[in-house]
């Protein structure tokens, strides 16, 4: 992950979040998701996009999971090469670009599956940072594959 590259930023919950600028496709209104039961951390559901089956993930650490979309919730569509997501936050605070050396990778030891690949300190705030492959994990793409078999 390039460390100076810009940055979506977006907030869920008192937590600001990031994802690099290349992988994002647009931002759009939230929908009704379907809900899998059992599902590996953060995947919340899934929703099809025009035809298409795409993991809806909840980075949120506090609270269920489970809990409803609310009318004013986000989807952050993110995608790199065949991979595609939609990140449920509740605004988008918008697009920040790092100083040089601000951005630190997080111990590959201490990481846990859906967790943050990096951090950035700013003005005393920690903004985690994702990318593609820390959202989509192996159990995370197979959980999405079982419940698109078993839709109608």
């Amino acid at each position: 992950m390039a460390s100076t590259s810009p940055f979506v930023v977006f907030r869920i919950q008192s937590q600001r979040h990031a994802v690099p600028l290349p992988i994002v496709e647009r931002v759009v209104a939230a929908c009704a998701i379907r809900r899998l039961r059992d599902a590996p951390f953060p995947l919340a559901g899934i929703v099809d996009m025009a035809g298409v089956v795409i993991p809806v993930l909840d980075v949120r650490t506090e609270g269920p999971r489970e809990a409803p979309v609310r009318p004013d919730d986000l989807f952050l569509i993110v995608a790199e090469r065949e991979r595609r997501a939609v990140v449920l936050v509740e605004a988008v605070e918008g697009v920040w670009s790092p100083p040089p050396g601000v951005v630190r990778p997080l111990d590959e030891r201490v990481r846990h599956e859906g967790a943050p690949a990096a951090a950035w300190q700013r003005h005393g705030d920690l903004i985690l940072i994702y990318d593609i492959q820390s959202l989509l994990t192996g159990a995370i793409i197979e959980a999405v594959r079982r419940a698109a078999a078993e839709s109608p």
